[in-house]
């Protein structure tokens, strides 16, 4: 992409006085047929085939990337909240299926033969792919709300230091919002099609078209492994490590605010533990892309990405326990389980507050574990995508 330039290059020329001039030799010469987004027609053009076509320059000759930067972050942004805006209509799609679905009789009915046959979500594994949907959509809402806020205050602030600060966080952010959003998403559609059972393969049921259409998130305004190298190549060093600095100290911020929340202490404290280990794990890999080490670094960009993305969720969620965590006990007068199922039953905020403090401990305490693996990994460094010969990848 370097000494690239950038041009605009009209089908039609316009005249001096807004009329339509002279055919410019853009040609479309076909419709690709994709696996997803049918609504959105992909076209291949043809470009001064048949006579002269001019494109005029925009910005500096060979510059071009630079001026793309100027949108890049935005539009990462929107393929972001694309890839959350199908996750969510999955989940809904699937929990609503799970609700009404009836089949099987309840895990603890034994072979009771007067027991009822259940609605699937009463079914534990039903139950668990509809939480990890659940808790990784809300990550997404969270994150996505967090950096439209970040975007709002470098528009709206008169302090230069905070607006620096919050540009530079942007900056930071944008590779998790674009790539790890867009991970989870296709994940997330894959739980909805196996909620569904046979019937999310079958094109009459929706959740089928949106994990077809989720799989081009991770790929367009850069694919995740570009999202994920610009992590570790331009952002760890971005202001001298200043920028990824200033990041932690914002999930260290809501780790003070979260300390002495009844409910939530035991995720205060590993959130902790995560922050504490995604920043010893930020130095090493960033230190190993700027030295002789670089490709091994680099092979490890998209898992790097990866736990980055994890821990950055489990800041939303824990963000949102310590706040639905107090509402959660006024509104129900206590803690308890019988308690807070009784109210919750009759209160629809009490229903969601309490789904709140439950996504956060299922995130923390069961998904976020297995980051500490990838994050072993990483360290490690093992070498075996450098050694690992072109030919020893199979027959040609």
């Amino acid at each position: 992409t370097r000494g690239i330039s950038l041009f605009l290059v009209p089908k039609y020329h316009v005249n001096e006085n807004g009329s339509l001039g002279d055919f410019n030799n853009v040609v479309c010469t076909g419709l690709e047929h994709k696996m997803g987004i049918h609504g959105n027609s992909t076209a291949s053009l043809s470009l001064g085939e048949k006579g002269d076509c001019i494109g005029t320059l925009l910005g500096v000759e060979n510059k071009g990337m630079p001026e793309m930067f100027q949108m890049m972050n935005e539009a990462r942004a929107f393929v972001g909240l694309q890839g959350f805006s199908v996750a969510s209509a999955s989940y809904m799609y699937a929990l609503d299926y799970a609700r009404n679905r009836v089949q099987g009789r309840h895990l603890l009915a034994g072979k009771d033969p007067e027991a009822k046959d259940v609605t699937i979500i009463q079914h534990p594994d039903v139950k668990r792919q509809l939480l990890n949907m659940k808790v990784y959509t809300e990550g997404m809402r969270s994150l996505i709300y967090y950096y439209g806020k970040c975007s709002d205050i470098v528009t709206t602030t008169d302090d230069e230091q905070l607006k620096s600060d919050t540009s530079a966080l942007i900056e930071v952010l944008t590779p998790i919002v674009k790539g790890y959003i867009t991970d989870r998403s296709l994940e997330v559609c894959s739980h909805g099609v196996q909620v569904y059972g046979g019937y999310g393969y079958i094109s009459e049921f929706p959740v089928e078209q949106l994990m077809r259409d989720s799989r081009i998130f991770m790929i367009y305004e850069g694919t995740n492994g570009i999202q994920a190298m610009d992590l570790i190549g331009r952002k760890l060093s971005m202001n001298n490590g200043e920028s990824f600095k200033y990041f932690i100290e914002k999930m260290k911020e809501t780790i003070e605010d979260a300390k002495g929340i009844e409910g939530i202490e035991g995720l205060v404290e590993k959130f902790t533990h995560a922050v504490s280990r995604l920043e010893t794990l930020a130095l090493d890999i960033g230190a190993r892309a700027r030295s002789e080490k670089a490709f091994n670094a680099y092979g490890f960009a998209h898992p790097f990405l990866e736990v980055t993305g994890d821990v950055t969720f489990a800041w939303m969620h824990l963000w949102r326990a310590l706040v639905a965590a107090p509402k959660l006990a006024k509104k129900v007068g206590s803690l308890e389980r019988g308690a807070v199922a009784a109210k919750a039953a009759k209160n629809k905020d009490a229903a969601f507050y309490a789904g709140q403090v439950e996504s956060a401990k299922f995130f923390i305490n069961t998904l976020l574990p297995s980051a500490y693996g990838k994050m072993d990994a990483i360290l490690e460094g093992d070498t075996s995508v450098e050694d690992i010969l072109d030919v020893s990848f199979g027959s040609k």
